[in-house]
């Protein structure tokens, strides 16, 4: 009963990555034969060349996501149910969020027009934007532990925790 937790972690991270792998399957199927096959007169090397691109990045996020949700065992017991897919601020989240964008720009792409591409300059710049909101700018702005003056209440307050912390503390035994 201990690990119920755990079992439900990896049996959710096991229906995840099922359902990534069939939209993957799916969407580049439909490019595949609505652009490359009905479109064929005018596809171009462009097409191929956007289609692996999109394949590669499908794969090596997939494979990432695959890795981080992989439980761990120890003596045949679970032990980790891996990482959560679904948490938010997460980089396994990031990953699949990455795929349902690229599903989408490909399934734009294979029915209404080619422009749509152009979209996926905007992954780059979403990953330079988280990797400056949770990496950067808190490296670079945020306040040096011996430039923040403590107020007198902080002090005080500071100082008691300390004392209580360094007070010994005996039990009552049995009598």
């Amino acid at each position: 009963m201990a690990n119920q937790g755990a079992k439900r972690q990896v049996e959710n991270n096991r229906k995840k990555l099922q359902l990534l792998q069939q939209l993957i399957f799916a969407v580049t199927a439909i490019y595949a034969l609505v652009r490359l096959g009905v479109f064929y007169k005018s596809s171009a090397t462009r097409h191929y060349v956007l289609l692996t691109l999109a394949s590669t990045v499908h794969f090596a996020c997939y494979s990432f996501i695959k890795g981080q949700a992989e439980p761990t065992y120890e003596n045949g017991e679970l032990q980790h149910g891996g990482s959560d897919l679904d948490l938010k601020g997460s980089l396994p989240y990031y990953a699949v969020e990455v795929i349902y964008c690229l599903a989408l720009l490909q399934i734009l792409t294979a029915l209404l027009s080619d422009k749509f591409w152009w979209l996926l300059l905007a992954l780059p710049g979403w990953g330079l934007w988280l990797l400056w909101q949770y990496v950067l700018q808190p490296y670079f702005f945020s306040p040096s532990p011996e430039g923040v003056q403590e107020t007198a209440v902080e002090r005080r307050k500071r100082e008691k925790l300390e004392r209580k912390q360094n007070k010994v503390k005996y039990s009552k035994g049995r009598r």
